[in-house]
């Protein structure tokens, strides 16, 4: 079975380099668009299948133009593709630091499987960019995902994060970050305003 589900994934990979990466976008970007959640899972692999084929290059332009839409079913598929594009490319993610925008916008949003699935992304970066000079990017980032480890919620499971991002940050400066974030006060330490704001009602 796991034969067939190979193949599967190399034809449909050849398929879009033969026919053209932007044609075959076009469709699975449409499909984020339906209702049936089986459709957009499928669209959001078939994605990453593209990128890892194809180059990413010609995937991640058109998942951050579809994300900045207003639908919530296209903004979390826009999520779940781009995780699983970054799960597939493993360290090419030190190229694409232009989703640092639409990572911030995700970790502090009122939405807990945005914030769930940006934790994800957040994973694979961290594993990804590991000894390539991304730090700078990576700590800023960690400002946004640390308020999310403390969310109790069954949705957002954040806190194994902090294991990963040790692989690509020094633990000193992993401790400069801890350290630092306790003399501030719970209220405003670091919690992006949206994000107190969905925990207060």
């Amino acid at each position: 079975m796991h034969l067939f589900r190979t193949a599967a994934v190399n034809s449909f990979g050849y398929i879009a380099k033969s026919l053209g990466p932007q044609d075959v976008l076009s469709v699975l970007l449409t499909n984020f668009r339906m209702q049936e959640r089986q459709s957009r899972v499928c669209s959001t692999v078939a994605i990453a299948i593209v990128a890892e084929t194809c180059g990413p290059f010609t995937c991640i332009p058109a998942i951050l133009n579809e994300y900045w839409t207003a639908e919530l079913n296209v903004r979390t598929g826009g999520l779940k593709a781009l995780a699983f594009v970054f799960e597939y490319i493993g360290p090419q993610l030190a190229y694409y630091c232009s989703v640092v925008t639409m990572l911030e916008d995700a970790l502090t949003d009122c939405d807990l499987a945005h914030r769930q699935t940006a934790s994800i992304i957040m994973k694979h970066i961290a594993l990804g960019v590991a000894g390539m000079g991304c730090e700078d990017s990576l700590m800023h980032l960690m400002n946004l995902v640390w308020p999310n480890c403390f969310e109790m919620s069954l949705h957002v499971r954040s806190a194994k994060v902090r294991i990963y991002f040790s692989k690509s940050l020094t633990k000193l400066k992993i401790l400069v970050l801890v350290l630092s974030s306790t003399r501030s006060s719970p209220c405003s330490w670091s919690v992006p305003s949206r994000i107190r704001s969905a925990t207060c009602l």
